[in-house]
């Protein structure tokens, strides 16, 4: 082999061990990002006001460094949580967190694959999260404040507090089937009880206020509200 011949190869050779040599170093430069998609009921604010958002800063997961968000808030138009739920799992997050009922109801008519942790929600059971408590079916897990079944017994238990009481009012928000399926045991109860019982639909704080001064003219001595979990 001529020896101009061997300089070409041998120079070739190194110069394609120098690509696959380096290639690693740059894959690792342009390492993706992991982002959090968080669905609010609420408004939006600054994402770092947001408390799971601080306790993973606090491990050493910083916005802009080794993770993202994107945040879509419905700022208490429980109306336009479907939307930003399709909108959500539309853009594809590597996770899905969000916090109540309502929230919980909208994601979980979008079908999809993403990971979605609730910080807290109602039965997941009766919201169609899941056919277990112990084993989720679906890609949905979190924590639970409560279920359909304690509704019953915290009516019980404000009953014991106020044994003079002989009238509840239930306000609900009717989008939330959590607050459906509460009041449906908590009305049963308050029959075993003996105790009067009103429902009133309640969907924004106005109109709220304005049942709340109703039922205390009418000198209702228990209130059990359920508006959004």
């Amino acid at each position: 082999m001529r020896r101009r011949d061997l300089v070409k190869y041998v120079g070739g050779a190194t110069a394609w061990l120098g690509c696959v040599s380096f290639a690693p170093a740059t894959v690792r430069a342009q390492k993706r990002v992991p982002v959090v998609g968080i669905l609010l009921f609420g408004g939006a604010g600054d994402p770092r006001d947001i408390g799971f958002v601080r306790e993973l800063a606090a491990i050493g997961y910083v916005e802009g460094r080794n993770i993202s968000y994107a945040v879509y808030a419905a700022d208490g138009a429980i109306d336009q949580l479907p939307k930003l739920a399709r909108e959500i799992v539309a853009a594809s997050p590597d996770v899905i967190v969000g916090s109540g009922s309502p929230v919980a109801h909208a994601l979980g008519e979008v079908r999809s694959n993403i990971p979605i942790v609730m910080t807290v929600v109602g039965d997941p059971i009766t919201l169609g999260l899941s056919n277990s408590m112990s084993a989720p079916s679906r890609n949905f897990t979190g924590f639970t404040n409560s279920s359909a079944s304690l509704a019953a017994k915290r009516l019980e238990l404000l009953r014991d507090l106020v044994p003079d009481a002989h009238k509840v009012a239930y306000l609900w928000a009717p989008e939330s089937p959590m607050t459906t399926a509460r009041g449906e045991q908590a009305r049963t109860a308050a029959g075993r009880l003996a105790l009067n019982w009103c429902c009133c639909q309640s969907c924004q704080m106005r109109i709220f206020l304005l049942h709340l001064r109703s039922q205390r003219k009418n000198r209702s001595r228990l209130y059990s509200l359920n508006l959004t979990h």
